[in-house]
């Protein structure tokens, strides 16, 4: 049986082809994307839309649904003969491979082929998607003088109404696109023999999660042990060569396997099963604190196309704190927050309150303080009637990561991590962020930045204190778990 490719099963055969050989026989086995790989689908949306404005006077030739390329293949044709302007989503098919173009721009007597990612830079995803539209393109008997990509300009910051002409800049890969053409051709003949044999064997590595993390991974994956060599901190593409040679539990690594003094003591706790603790160290962090102590945590949400004046492109812009404050060791917290109305630039308000609940003695214990520190940074630069006081939290500032990044306290069940959401289950158990309805940073984000478009469908209210609870609960862990360190 023959098949046929389109740019997205191409891009994923490139990736693995075991992957495009289940995506085409096997595609009960898909995992569905998630909410954060839908919105990222959703932002190249946007974009390629806005990038459209760039090429005006263009003919749509969008498919109506998934399955009605002949339509689109029909139009794109009909377009060119014309000779418009520009095509927006020309459809091509060449010897079984079929490709849809962001926007086709006039060139003489040729076109230019335009590909528009929602990124800051060139990949070589991009490139090998630009090189296979070329190749469909110009083999269905369309010449192409060009290509280009348009990527995000990071540097562009908004004042006023969107400049998509700043927004958005021109990278020329037509002679990469070009020496890709012999590959190319060679991977199309190969793929398409993959699709009419035997599901290829290919052993697991880094094409399971890079450029693009793999719907079939929890199939190839299913083989790897609970307490695997993945879990191994800091190990990257290491992991693959222990386990092809037949190490495959964390605790077979061998002291011969090159690994840091970190590997070296995960590997020690995770044969030994019991926690490491350094308790001097550990006195000494909890003893430099100075009270009252304010245990603060923010959530911000990054958008492609800057929302507000003085945003620059994937900024992250404050929406939420909670703050816990204990008085002295070991006594009862006070808990302050701040949620931002969704529809405006939520900065202003934020840094008000943020210096409103902060007391101007103490010490502000956060967990990962580089994250923090660069938004207060960033309000200090884009409020200047604030800069002075914002800065003047900076060096009050102390990281709660500090003795599990360190090590000082490494237990196996942590699995060589030391974010808060690793922690917390190892020392204080009965908190769990499973038990709430938005329980990641991540999903917090997005969900806010949903409702910020006025694109959230659900409860608006279910959502807010979904919100609150989440963020809440990362300052109450944070005071948690110091009291585990205080006892130790």
């Amino acid at each position: 049986m023959a098949h046929w490719l389109s740019k997205s099963s191409y891009l994923r055969g490139w990736q693995c082809p075991k992957a495009l050989w289940m995506w085409k026989h096997r595609p009960d086995l898909r995992r569905p994307p998630s909410p954060q790989q839908l919105a990222i689908f959703e932002q190249g949306t946007q974009v390629g839309l806005l990038a459209q404005q760039l090429f005006p006077g263009g003919v749509d030739c969008s498919p109506r649904h998934h399955h009605a390329q002949e339509p689109a293949l029909a139009a794109t044709q009909e377009a060119v003969q014309r000779g418009v302007p520009a095509i927006y989503e020309a459809t091509f098919m060449h010897e079984g491979v079929l490709a849809a173009v962001d926007i086709l721009a006039r060139d003489g007597d040729g076109w230019t082929l335009v590909e528009v990612k929602s990124s800051t830079s060139a990949k070589d995803q991009f490139l090998e998607d630009c090189a296979l539209q070329y190749h469909v393109v110009q083999g269905a008997g369309t010449n192409v003088t060009g290509v280009r990509l348009l990527l995000i300009d990071n540097h562009y910051v908004r004042q006023g109404e969107l400049e998509v002409d700043r927004l958005l800049t021109a990278l020329d890969v037509t002679d990469e696109v070009l020496a890709r053409q012999p590959a190319v051709r060679e991977r199309i003949a190969s793929l398409k023999g993959t699709l009419n044999d035997a599901m290829p064997d290919v052993p697991i590595g880094p094409q399971c999660e890079s450029p693009y993390p793999c719907e079939f991974k929890p199939t190839c994956w299913k083989e790897v042990p609970a307490r695997s060599v993945f879990l191994l901190s800091h190990i990257g593409k290491k992991a693959f060569e222990l386990h092809h040679s037949g190490i495959r539990e964390l605790k077979d690594v061998p002291e011969e396997a090159g690994l840091s003094p970190a590997q070296r003591l995960q590997v020690s706790v995770e044969r030994s099963g019991r926690p490491h603790v350094e308790a001097g160290p550990i006195r000494d962090f909890v003893a430099g604190l100075r009270y009252p102590l304010h245990h603060l945590d923010f959530e911000t949400f990054a958008l492609a196309v800057p929302p507000f004046d003085g945003v620059r492109p994937y900024q992250a812009i404050p929406f939420q704190f909670s703050l816990h404050v204990e008085d002295g060791p070991g006594k009862p917290p006070g808990h302050l927050s701040f949620l931002a109305e969704a529809g405006g630039d939520p900065r202003e308000e934020f840094s008000n309150t943020l210096l409103r609940s902060i007391r101007p003695e103490g010490d502000i214990l956060v967990y990962n303080r580089s994250f923090e520190a660069r938004i207060i940074k960033e309000l200090a630069r884009d409020l200047p009637h604030h800069a002075s006081a914002l800065r003047g939290l900076l060096p009050r500032l102390k990281d709660l990561a500090l003795p599990f990044a360190r090590h000082w306290y490494l237990d196996p069940a942590m699995n060589g991590r030391h974010s808060i959401k690793s922690v917390l289950p190892v020392l204080v158990p009965e908190l769990r962020y499973t038990d709430l309805e938005i329980g990641s940073g991540d999903l917090a984000s997005l969900s806010f930045a949903q409702l910020m478009a006025g694109r959230y469908t659900g409860d608006i209210q279910q959502l807010r204190n979904a919100l609150e609870a989440y963020c809440t609960l990362d300052t109450l862990a944070m005071v948690r778990v110091l009291r585990v360190l205080r006892d130790i």
